[in-house]
């Protein structure tokens, strides 16, 4: 999966050209993915018997007038909800880590929960977010859970 951000990798050619037998190439990247999963797209649960246990993920579309319309769980010990995330005065593209964080217009939250009720074991989950967007129907959150 990639992250939205710059990415910067260097590539070492060897070659036997007299003049040029070293070639260094450096490749620099503004990535930005159609749906960001903040603040990563795995989420790792662990619980005991009796207890449920939640995480949120925000999901943030990128593309213009992509919206979040839904979401799935394709396991059903492992529960899947969204919840409206509320703009936060301050989160903007230019204020650094902690500011791209915060909720902006058009995020929500994906909210994964191990219910009280889940058997003891290892649970694992692909939760799909869909959206409005024809080119980019899904985005994937992958789960594992611990209830012991």
């Amino acid at each position: 999966t990639l992250h939205s951000g710059k990415v910067s990798k260097t590539i070492t050619v060897n070659t036997t050209a007299p003049g040029a037998e070293r070639v260094i190439l450096e490749i620099r990247m503004d990535l930005t993915t159609a749906v960001e999963l903040l603040p990563r797209g795995t989420v790792f649960l662990r619980t005991a018997p009796g207890q449920a246990r939640t995480e949120k993920v925000l999901a943030r579309p990128n593309r213009k007038g992509m919206r979040i319309t839904g979401v799935r769980s394709s396991n059903p010990a492992i529960r899947a909800t969204l919840e409206p995330a509320e703009p936060v005065a301050g989160s903007g593209k230019d204020g650094g880590l902690a500011s791209a964080l915060l909720p902006r217009e058009g995020d929500v939250w994906v909210v994964v929960t191990v219910p009280a009720d889940a058997q003891p074991g290892v649970h694992r989950a692909d939760v799909i977010v869909e959206t409005s967007d024809p080119e980019h129907p899904e985005a994937v959150i992958k789960v594992n859970a611990v209830v012991r």
